[in-house]
């Protein structure tokens, strides 16, 4: 394998990164979320954490709707962005860790020593890139990889060192939310939200009268610098 970057240059600066948000679609008020390539869009524009490098992106399919609509123009915008960055494969894994697994391996036969990053768009295709990197006896603390979904695989991963970023779901909010949101629309304006959500998140996405077309719910990145906490 050619020479690695020191690890001072793969550390991702979390107070440089965007707040991450969720998206909405039709006529009618929703709590939803996007698969986050407008997040790692975002991530890029904040801190480009592959500057120089080839990336690899294990993906989703394109006939998954999310996929078509934001994924795809996400990654075209983020890495037009960045000329210096260098997508050197793209392929689906089907959310796999298994096949993302069997991926990485054929990527570091067939191109060893030009693997610089690698941008997953789910944690369980990040944990089976990093298992390849493993198998290859390649320390995956030398080259970043980003995964979504925040499970406890990955915090323990970024937490260890070997993976720089996850990004977390509030499934608690996103729910309880949406649910918050159909009651007022059925019972009508006298409806007072029920869940600790709006507390919460009362400055970023605040009720209102619960009608808004948008409510965007916060994304939480996870990186060294907290992933302690989300292993509590």
């Amino acid at each position: 394998m050619g020479p690695r970057s020191s690890s001072e240059d793969l550390r991702v600066d979390a107070e440089r990164l965007p707040p991450p948000s969720a998206v909405t679609d039709g006529d009618e008020s929703r709590v939803r979320t996007r698969r986050p390539s407008s997040d790692f869009r975002r991530i890029f524009d904040g801190h480009a954490q592959a500057v120089s490098r080839t990336l690899r992106y294990l993906g989703v399919p394109e006939s998954d709707p999310a996929t078509r609509v934001v994924v795809i123009p996400g990654e075209t915008h983020a890495l037009a962005k960045h000329p210096e960055i260098k997508l050197l494969e793209s392929k689906t894994a089907n959310w796999s860790r298994q096949e993302a697994f069997k991926i990485m391996q054929d990527w570091i036969t067939a191109h060893p020593g030009e693997i610089k990053g690698i941008l997953a768009q789910n944690d369980e295709m990040a944990l089976g890139a990093i298992r390849a990197l493993k198998a290859a006896g390649i320390d995956p603390k030398t080259v970043p990889v980003a995964g979504v979904d925040g499970v406890t695989d990955a915090v323990k991963a970024v937490n260890d060192g070997e993976m720089i970023l996850s990004v977390a779901q509030d499934s608690h909010a996103q729910s309880q939310g949406a649910l918050d949101i159909i009651l007022r629309r059925l019972i009508g304006p006298s409806y007072k939200p029920e869940s600790d959500t709006w507390e919460t998140y009362k400055d970023k996405m605040p009720w209102g009268d619960g009608t808004a077309k948008l409510y965007n719910v916060p994304w939480t990145y996870i990186t060294a610098e907290n992933a302690k906490q989300f292993l509590k």
